[in-house]
């Protein structure tokens, strides 16, 4: 059975791909905050044990 492409090869490889940032914006982006840190370990638990997202 064919499969059928969502992507062409161009967007895959630009959404696959590291984004073109100096080291400090990387960090800055992908690190969690000290706020982020404290509405987790509010809603951690075993009710949410795959996850919490915001």
């Amino acid at each position: 059975m064919p499969t059928r492409e969502l992507l062409s090869e161009a967007r895959r490889s630009h959404f696959a791909g590291i984004p073109d940032m100096a080291e400090r914006e990387l960090a800055r982006h992908h690190t969690l905050s000290e706020t982020d840190l404290a509405a987790i370990a509010v809603r951690r638990g075993a009710a949410n044990r795959l996850g919490f997202v915001m």
